[in-house]
């Protein structure tokens, strides 16, 4: 949706009855930007306080007390 976005008002938009050719204002190019950084934000939030990539011969779950007989 985003490159979407980002296709239709920045590199095709051509406004009707223009004599230039039309360039993003400043405050365009600060919410593309600043959303660019939220999704990078959110994404290492993601990968640093979740499971994303499990280290090999870690446990994932923590041994239980007592076990199902034949189950380890």
């Amino acid at each position: 949706m985003l490159l979407n976005r980002i296709n239709n008002f920045v590199v095709a938009y051509t406004p009707p009855y223009s004599t230039e050719s039309y360039f993003p204002s400043f405050g365009e190019i600060s919410v593309t930007v600043g959303f660019v950084a939220m999704l990078v934000l959110a994404y290492r939030f993601i990968v640093l306080n979740f499971p994303v990539i499990s280290l090999p011969g870690k446990q994932t779950a923590p041994q239980s007390k007592y076990t199902i007989r034949g189950v380890k």
